[in-house]
């Protein structure tokens, strides 16, 4: 059985526009799942931060000076 190499048929093009319908809601889903973990990741060391500079902050020794 010979192939031909030259433009696509008609059915393979609709088959891939196919698997991309298919495709295309989970792709989108991963990409949101994500950006949203990336997102909580990055709050969750700003925090972290804030109360690591704030504990230091709070024991600092203030020589009379009142904050």
């Amino acid at each position: 059985m010979l192939r031909s190499y030259g433009k696509p048929s008609l059915t393979r093009r609709g088959a891939a526009v196919v698997e991309l319908a298919v495709l295309l809601p989970f792709l989108v889903f991963l990409l949101l799942v994500g950006t949203d973990f990336c997102r909580v990741f990055y709050y969750s060391l700003t925090v972290a931060n804030c109360a690591h500079n704030g504990a230091h902050f709070g024991s600092a020794v203030t020589n009379g000076h009142d904050w």
